[in-house]
Formats: C-alpha cells, sequence, structure tokens
C-alpha cells in the first residue's frame, strides 16, 4: 500500500501547521514528506532542534488507513521506524446551506489549542459539502468554520474525540445567530495598529474594516470588546456586552479620551534578570472577566507608561504579585513596587 508520510514535532507552547489529506505538510515555512514505494519503504531526514517528533504515515488510495508513533531524542538518532496502517475513526460530518444544499467551498481548522503536542490542521469540504480527517493526535480539540473566500468565521466548537462523526451542519442556522455591529471612531486618524474585535473567551478575534471611521462587522452572539492599539502601550477597549443573535447594534461614535500615564517605581535592589512586568487590560466584571495583554517591560529602574484609560493589572514575574490599576483620562499614577 502506498503512503505518504511525515513529521511534526512535540513541543510546547508553538503551533506547528501541518496539511490533512489532499495538502502539503508545512513546518516552519518548509516541506517535510515524503512517498513511500511499493514495499512500503521510505527515507526521512529530521532536524536535531527539537527533542521529539511524531511521525505520519497516510495511505495515498485511502486516507482513513493511517500510523502514527511518538519517536525519543533526536540526540539518540532515529535509526529505523516500523509503521503499521490500520483503519482508523475520523472526523467526518457535511455542511450545507439551507435545504442540504452543499455549502463549499468552506474552510475548517482543527487545533488542539497551547500547551504540550501543540497541533493544527487546516482542510476543506468536498464538493458535495462533505469533510473528513484521519490524522488526529489523541484526545479532545478544538474546530473552527471559515467562510471562503472571506474566512469570515462560521461556528467554533469543541470536539470529544468519542463523537467524531459531527452529522449535518447547516450555516444558514449558523448565520441566524450572529448579530451586526456599527458605528464610527471619531478620531480614525490616530489609528495605527488597527481594531479588532475580540470575544470574552479571547478565543476569537476578528478584524474591523474601517471606512472613514465608520465600521459594520458581523458576529457571533455573545459578549465582545472593540479594541485598537496604537503606540507601544496605548490599547482603546469598548465593551459590547449581551450581543444578540439578529441583533443590529449601533454604538453610535465612539471617542477615545485623553490617555493617562503610570510611573513605575521598582525599589527592589535584589532583583535579577529577566524580571519584567506585564501589563494587562481588564473589561467586564465578575465571572465574565476578560483579560487583553498590552505589554511587557524589563523591571529596571523608573518607567513611565503612557496608557488608555480604564482597569488594568500589573503582574510582577518573579514574585507573581499583581496590582490593580483604575485609570481615569489624563490621570498621573505613582507605583511603588517593592
Amino acid at each position: 500500500m502506498r503512503a505518504r508520510v511525515w513529521f511534526e514535532p512535540v513541543t510546547r507552547g508553538e503551533e506547528w501547521y501541518v496539511g490533512a489529506p489532499g495538502f502539503e505538510p508545512r513546518l516552519r515555512g518548509f516541506t517535510r514528506t515524503v512517498e513511500a514505494d511499493g514495499l512500503g519503504r521510505f527515507e526521512l531526514i529530521l532536524p536535531a532542534d527539537k527533542d521529539r517528533y511524531r511521525i505520519w504515515a497516510q495511505a495515498l488510495d485511502d486516507p482513513s488507513w493511517v500510523a502514527t508513533q511518538v519517536l525519543g531524542s533526536a540526540d539518540d538518532g532515529f535509526g529505523e521506524v516500523v509503521l503499521e496502517l490500520a483503519p482508523r475513526e475520523g472526523l467526518r460530518g457535511r455542511i450545507t446551506d439551507g435545504g442540504g444544499v452543499p455549502r463549499v467551498p468552506v474552510q475548517l481548522w482543527a487545533h488542539s489549542g497551547r500547551g504540550l503536542g501543540t497541533w493544527s490542521r487546516s482542510f476543506t469540504t468536498e464538493e458535495d459539502g462533505s469533510f473528513s480527517l484521519f490524522d488526529l493526535p489523541e484526545g479532545p480539540f478544538e474546530l473552527t468554520i471559515l467562510e471562503m473566500p472571506s474566512r469570515e468565521e462560521l461556528l467554533w466548537m469543541r470536539v470529544d474525540p468519542n463523537s467524531l462523526d459531527l452529522g449535518t451542519i447547516d450555516c444558514t442556522d449558523l448565520r441566524a445567530r450572529r448579530a451586526r455591529l456599527v458605528g464610527r471612531f471619531a478620531d480614525p486618524g490616530e489609528d495605527e495598529g488597527g481594531v479588532e474585535a475580540v470575544d470574552r473567551t479571547r478565543r476569537h478575534r476578528v478584524p474591523v474594516e474601517l471606512s472613514g471611521g465608520f465600521f459594520d462587522v458581523t458576529l457571533p452572539a455573545g459578549d465582545w470588546a472593540l479594541v485598537r492599539r496604537y503606540g507601544d502601550t496605548l490599547l482603546d477597549l469598548f465593551e459590547v456586552a449581551d450581543l444578540r443573535p439578529g441583533e443590529v447594534r449601533d454604538l453610535g461614535e465612539l471617542r477615545s479620551d485623553r490617555p493617562a500615564t503610570v510611573r513605575l517605581r521598582f525599589l527592589d535592589p535584589t532583583a535579577r534578570e529577566p524580571d519584567a512586568f506585564r501589563i494587562v487590560r481588564t473589561a467586564f466584571r465578575g465571572k465574565k472577566r476578560m483579560f487583553l495583554p498590552v505589554a511587557e517591560v524589563p523591571a529596571a529602574g523608573d518607567r513611565d507608561l503612557t496608557l488608555a484609560p480604564g482597569r488594568y493589572v500589573v503582574v510582577r514575574e518573579a514574585t507573581r504579585r499583581r496590582w490593580a490599576l483604575d485609570l481615569l483620562p489624563a490621570e498621573l499614577r505613582l507605583l511603588d513596587i517593592e
């Protein structure tokens, strides 16, 4: 049985993008994939800059036949690896757009999230709207469905590895659960870093296009924040709570307040590198609380930070101690760190 073979590092805190059937695996911008010959033999050269690798094999004629194995340390050498292909259950489903009409093309992105063994797969629907994916590592994962070519997010879901048959997903119903957000920024000329809508869980980030300061963006229902970054530490945030399905919410004119200044005075002479402070912007309250990283600054000497008015948390990395700030427009705040 002819097969293609590829690898992905087992690493921590990095994203490695690997194609599903019909796509070339991509690792750090280059390809590491080979095709086994008629006798099943292959040779795959792996770089030695990672400790462990997961190697995959998938039948060319039937992608449901898959084999995988985690290799040991690259320092020990890999030698000969035997991979036994076997049929396995995979992620399956079909996407339609009302009346059972196939919705094509739609892009799907399966990913494990962060942590040990981070992985992701990107693939598209077939002509009949169906999709399948078999080269899935063990454990639960997240699935995002994107409209093409706009890449507008239609659905995000967490998938249980024991329930991989998703059946039929009706995009008409998904659109009915979305809402629109319209408004205008009063000072669009000051925008440098762009505007994005971020949901409260920070799983979803949607770019917001401005035209003369006006915006009109479609979002799933829920709690969102419009975030605009301009400058190194200046981050404006406008809360949008309880956006409901089918709602069109007009935020009117959004205007930035005069920024505040925070002077950090570091009074600990025993500190050593790489001690630093993390500045985090908070939004919403109670169980809905949301955290957005703003900047990280070294813990050395006095430092002035220009921040938009709002609620913040300052975290010292070395001790994990936190200081809460509620800044007013044009305020000058002194914060002594001992």
